[in-house]
């Protein structure tokens, strides 16, 4: 797996930076619609300042720490 690289982005109150659902995206390799949907699962953290979505470094290291969930269809098969 490559290193992941973050962008300069918004930073929080703890001065903590924040990236965006599409800093997210460009981070993972994935789709904003993807970011969104694991974050609706509850398998990636945020929170949410002025209604979007914003995430930190921790919050992006802990969704990659994770083990992929198996996917229903490809058990089947």
């Amino acid at each position: 797996m490559k290193p992941v690289t973050f962008p300069p982005a918004v930073t929080g109150d703890s001065g903590e930076r924040l990236l965006t659902v599409r800093e997210v995206a460009d981070v993972l390799g994935l789709g904003p619609r993807t970011v969104r949907d694991y974050v609706a699962r509850g398998e990636l953290s945020g929170r949410l300042i002025r209604g979007l979505w914003r995430f930190g470094r921790k919050d992006i290291e802990g969704f990659l720490a994770m083990p992929p969930k198996c996917n229903a269809m490809e058990a089947v098969e």
